[in-house]
């Protein structure tokens, strides 16, 4: 009888300990996934404003607006041990300022469909502020996740890959 009631306190005190360290890895896995998802529809979105071509501008817009939503979705969905919460809370507010910046990148869409002959000097003064707002918001956010990032490895003794 002894040996029945250690095995359910065993068990209890597994649970208690936190996850191991492959369980983080897999967890930061997973949620750098969902940024990546962010910042590859984020990329495409630039490169295709440097067609100027506003029907394929708008598209991916459209395409980088939905993955940021979808990305920010699944985040929100994910139910970590409580220890990697903050890892989560990280990402989360990551996709969450890309989301939160759908406004300015419309104005960027905006900017780069007008044609090359009626773009004006006050319609350059706007995208730069409309590019330094949006690198300025994202470089800070992810700046953020990336410490967080840090201070789990160093918890955890696992190395980041670039």
């Amino acid at each position: 009888m002894k040996k029945l009631l250690a095995i359910p306190f065993f068990m209890l005190l597994m649970l208690a300990c936190g996850p191991s360290k492959n369980q983080v890895i897999t967890f930061n896995d997973e949620v750098v996934e969902s940024v990546s998802k962010c910042s590859k529809a984020e990329k495409a979105f630039f490169e295709t404003c440097s067609t100027y071509n506003p029907t394929a501008i708008s598209a991916a817009l459209n395409v980088f607006a939905k993955a940021c939503k979808d990305a920010k979705s699944e985040l929100e969905e994910k139910k970590p041990h409580e220890d990697l919460v903050k890892l989560k809370e990280s990402a989360l507010h990551l996709v969450s300022t890309y989301v939160s910046l759908e406004k300015e990148y419309a104005e960027y869409a905006r900017l780069y469909s007008i044609p090359t002959s009626d773009y004006t000097a006050e319609d350059e003064k706007q995208t730069s502020a409309t590019a330094g707002k949006i690198n300025d918001a994202i470089n800070a956010e992810y700046d953020a996740f990336k410490a967080t990032q840090k201070e789990f490895s160093e918890k955890y003794g696992y190395k980041l890959i670039k």
